[in-house]
């Protein structure tokens, strides 16, 4: 059952039908066998499995249609399986990334108010009309939301496109008013219209960028780039107004006679990442070819050494901009402002951070990128709003009222609520299948939190020891 669980709480998307990237080195520490208990599952019809040769991931997982639904939630009580699970997860944590220590301890200190995030990930659910997809949402939502609670915390660099992926680039928009670090609520800080506006940093490159370009496309395709000469074009002039102007998708609507913002977007990104065989059967594409033919052709030109060039090259000229100038400028000039980064498909570049100092921090933002791309960009800033539990600064769940469909945390599963911290008399008597080392960091935290242990009676009511998942977290820093 913990392999079922750990398919449904890692897809790569919150969409139904998603697949899920399993670490199968963590799955074998964690479970004896797995491949045959994966392989088993697969010919009972319980799950499916495809293989995938792009990147690192060489197959990928998900619960079959037939057993797709709502969610059952339990609790693991079994402690060697406990022990392994803690044990895997230290292993994993080894791989973090460090090639950016200061996002890593910012990072590493924001918090989740849970009772809140229940409260918003089920009215997510009741105003969605796809009962389907309101389903896989909430799943995927919970299992988020219980990861952060346990202290699970990643932050690794993308070896493509080198952004820096945590569990809160991976976490639904909804849920981000729910984030604190050291008590005090996030904002979003998103650079408008954000891969449109390091397009325009292709036609006329500053150093930096040229940097970018250099690195990916070679030293060939780059100076070919530059031999377009396509800066002074109009069409590129009209296009980089626009795109620097904070309402570029606005400007699109009223160009194209579009009432749809979305389907502006959908138009966009067509023209940016799709093939340049497109044009062939897009009535999109080609109309954005005719209102901005030189813009076009610098697009098509990198992309004709592969569709997805130009994509990856403006996410590495956004992670260059965003990791290597702002975010130090930021610590420099504000090193008592904590944030962290977030991104997504349509706004990859936002900082969220904490307090009132958001105003301030738009400012060196500002200020930096013009100095790296030489285009001033328009930096959003999207308040945060008020929490709905009483206990924003805690990282601790408070029971949610029986009658609603999300469960509380501590009847998790599949997602899979870890009981190290707090023991019943069964776990009390079998206390001995422990590990020697496990056995030595619960008396450690015990200590250093004066807390001792609860015996849970008939009617389930005890307090635990701390606040789960700090074990596993401390004794993953070690």
């Amino acid at each position: 059952m913990y392999l079922l669980s750990t398919i449904m709480t890692h897809p790569q998307d919150k969409h139904p039908g998603a697949w899920s990237v399993l670490h199968m080195n963590y799955l074998r520490a964690v479970v004896p066998n797995a491949y045959q208990y994966i392989d088993y599952l697969n010919e009972e019809g319980v799950i499916e499995v495809k293989n995938h040769f792009a990147g690192r991931n060489s197959r990928l997982y998900r619960i079959a249609k037939e057993y797709q639904g709502p969610a059952v939630f339990r609790t693991i009580t079994d402690m060697a399986l406990l022990n392994r699970i803690q044990e895997a997860r230290c292993e994993i944590a080894k791989h973090n990334s460090r090639k950016y220590p200061d996002l890593n301890m910012m990072t590493s200190r924001v918090r989740i108010d849970v009772s809140a995030a229940h409260e918003t990930i089920e009215a997510m659910y009741q105003a969605t009309e796809d009962k389907r997809a309101a389903e896989a949402r909430r799943t995927y939502s919970l299992a988020e939301v219980e990861k952060i609670y346990r202290g699970e915390i990643f932050h690794t660099v993308n070896d493509t496109n080198f952004r820096y992926d945590t569990n809160f680039t991976r976490l639904p928009s909804e849920l981000v008013q729910h984030l604190t670090i050291e008590g005090k609520p996030l904002q979003e800080l998103d650079i408008c219209n954000s891969q449109i506006f390091f397009s325009v940093c292709l036609f006329d490159p500053t150093p930096e960028v040229t940097r970018v370009m250099r690195s990916y496309l070679g030293q060939k395709l780059t100076i070919d780039t530059k031999r377009l000469q396509l800066s002074d074009k109009y069409d590129v002039k009209r296009y980089a107004l626009l795109a620097t102007s904070g309402e570029f998708y606005e400007g699109m609507m009223k160009l194209f006679n579009l009432s749809d913002r979305d389907e502006v977007k959908e138009l966009c990104f067509t023209v940016l990442f799709s093939k340049n065989t497109a044009v062939r059967y897009s009535k999109d594409v080609r109309m954005f070819r005719d209102e901005f033919p030189s813009v076009f052709r610098m697009f098509t030109f990198i992309k004709s050494e592969g569709h997805n060039r130009l994509a990856v090259l403006l996410q590495r000229i956004e992670s260059d901009v965003i990791l290597n100038h702002c975010v130090p400028a930021i610590r420099k000039q504000l090193p008592d402002v904590m944030f962290t980064t977030k991104h997504d498909s349509i706004l990859p570049a936002i900082l969220l951070v904490a307090g009132d100092r958001a105003g301030e921090v738009a400012r060196v933002m500002t200020e930096t990128i013009e100095e790296v791309t030489g285009l001033k960009p328009k930096i959003k800033i999207k308040q945060a709003q008020i929490l709905k539990s009483h206990s924003a600064t805690s990282n601790t769940s408070t029971p949610i009222n029986s009658n609603q469909s999300t469960p509380p945390l501590n009847t998790f599963y599949p997602i899979i609520r870890t009981k190290t911290l707090q023991l019943v008399e069964n776990d009390i008597v079998r206390w001995g299948r422990l590990s020697g080392k496990m056995k030595r960091q619960i008396k450690k935290f015990k200590k250093d939190n004066q807390a001792s242990v609860t015996v849970v009676d008939d009617k389930k009511s005890a307090s635990s020891l701390a606040p789960a998942g700090e074990l596993i977290k401390e004794s993953c820093k070690k």
